[in-house]
């Protein structure tokens, strides 16, 4: 009877914190509010796929090609689940999530109370960084945890199934192809496999370990592939997604430190960060007591943590949802030391008391942030918070779609792809947003933005009032060159007004 009522209580508590942070996304029913910038790009993704553009070919960014794919069969569901597609594809990923952390908490020897304190403690943080949702880390975040599950209980029970060893394979090269920097967990933990297997002896649990890991990633690989043949792609795929990505990530050495400081300052501020001091203290006091495979799952997990730290920093760029990668770690380490505690020998009620105030801590921190982010995505309390629609998009979409066919192109600069899909126009090539990297480095990009720029001159541009009265004295993303096609070929449309402006191209 206990155990029935304590097993409905993980059902329930769980099912309440996959539900905060379906509220805290964009593509919850209730959202108010327009997807975010990068969001937009990924929901164009799916759209223009659904409707026979090819990644790389018709629509350029450097994300990895299992995004666009995520966002295909997000659009696909959209058509039939009448504007939940996207939803329900998180929906299905963060159930996951949450179900692979039970599966941990219960690899760790968790109680019931336990877990439920852990997920209660890591639930603010996962609805701040992401962010209000659909980034290439909130998917791999899955990936992740399945992984580490997976992995970890190679260490705990020394369960080597193909099958499980496939998975962990395959998930690797996924998430290799949401981004190539976020594949450390499989990096660290296959070479600690290497290490372990030779320092023991393991030969033969070594090569199976090898190959059925292998074979797992080769599979994704040669599927992602096949499609890039099929699709003529194949060589833009490839070069899109991994040379851009490494040149977008790239970053001076202060810029690296100081986006360091950055992550380590919001962890702190939100009240995760004392789990790595309070895990690392636990393993040193207690490593007599591991056995071979128990302290190389503990250095692993160290090791990889700081490996992941290094990743999430390297563009030095100070996105809040980088952070998501490392929440795999920070779950694990809150969840063990919470464990250790629980074992040790003092009364019941003084446990549980100091293992709840420890819990609460990131709670107690992320708790006004949580509120106001749930209140703000899902209310018009704030009309005009930022990441709303900019004032005057809806007078912009309106004369878009009342003076153009469905068939004719538009072009917005450096804003978002929101106005594409709320008009359900395309970009004249596929420069739809124009990726983040310095183009005066880059000089092939930018001739081949001009190059297909004027070879289809879009019916309407859209751009900023900033950007037109001021930022195109620079050419930075091609502010200048924008600035000069608008004077030679474009009109401006003077019933808008506002933020954003509307140019018209001229008749020949």
């Amino acid at each position: 009877m206990k155990k029935k009522v304590l097993n409905t209580l993980i059902i329930i508590s769980t099912i309440i914190m996959v539900g905060c942070v379906l509220l805290s996304l964009q593509s919850n029913p209730f959202s108010v509010i327009d997807p975010q910038h990068d969001s937009s790009m990924f929901i164009y993704f799916g759209r223009g796929m659904s409707n026979g553009l090819i990644p790389y070919i018709d629509m350029l960014d450097h994300k990895g090609p299992m995004l666009w794919f995520i966002n295909f069969i997000a659009d696909l569901i959209d058509k039939v689940a009448s504007g939940w597609g996207l939803f329900i594809v998180e929906l299905i990923f963060i159930g996951a999530a949450y179900y692979s952390m039970l599966k941990i908490s219960k690899l760790l020897k968790s109680t019931s109370l336990v877990y439920l304190l852990t997920i209660l403690s890591i639930t603010p943080v996962i609805m701040l960084l992401f962010n209000n949702g659909n980034y290439t880390e909130e998917y791999a975040f899955t990936f992740i945890l399945w992984a580490l599950y997976l992995l970890i209980r190679n260490f705990v029970t020394e369960e080597n199934t193909k099958l499980s060893l496939f998975i962990i394979g395959s998930l690797g090269s996924a998430t290799f192809f949401l981004r190539p920097n976020m594949i450390s967990v499989w990096v660290v933990f296959c070479l600690m496999f290497l290490f372990f297997g030779i320092f023991t002896k393991k030969y033969f649990v070594l090569r199976k370990q090898a190959l059925w890991i292998f074979i797992g990633g080769t599979s994704v690989v040669c599927l992602i592939s096949l499609y890039g043949i099929l699709t003529n792609s194949f060589s833009e795929m490839w070069n899109d997604s991994i040379i851009i990505n490494m040149m977008y990530s790239t970053s001076s050495t202060v810029e690296k430190i100081n986006s360091g400081k950055f992550f380590l300052k919001l962890f702190w501020q939100n009240g995760i960060l004392w789990s790595v001091f309070g895990y690392t203290l636990i393993v040193l006091l207690n490593w007599k007591n591991y056995n071979l495979k128990y302290k190389f799952m503990h250095i692993t997990l160290l090791i990889g943590f700081v490996v992941n730290f290094l990743t999430i920093i390297m563009s030095g760029r100070n996105y809040w949802h980088y952070g998501v990668t490392q929440l795999p770690y920070f779950f694990i380490m809150i969840c063990f030391s919470l464990v250790t505690i629980t074992n040790i020998k003092f009364k019941k009620i003084h446990k549980y008391c100091l293992i709840t105030i420890i819990a609460a801590i990131p709670i107690v921190f992320s708790a006004k942030y949580m509120i106001s982010n749930l209140v703000y995505i899902n209310t018009t309390i704030f009309p005009n918070h930022t990441g709303r629609k900019i004032s005057n998009s809806h007078q912009i979409i309106s004369y878009i779609d009342n003076h153009t066919t469905k068939n004719q192109k538009i072009y917005v600069h450096n804003i978002d792809a929101n106005i594409y899909l709320q008009s359900g126009r395309f970009a004249n090539s596929k420069y739809f947003v124009l990726p983040a990297i310095d183009y005066d480095k880059t000089s092939k990009f930018k001739t081949d933005f001009e190059n297909s720029f004027e070879h289809s001159y879009p019916k309407f541009i859209v751009v900023t009032k900033v950007m037109y009265t001021q930022d195109h004295e620079n050419d930075f993303m091609m502010n200048n060159y924008i600035y000069d096609v608008i004077q030679k070929k474009y009109t401006k449309v003077k019933s808008i007004h506002g933020e954003m402006l509307l140019f018209k191209l001229n008749p020949n």
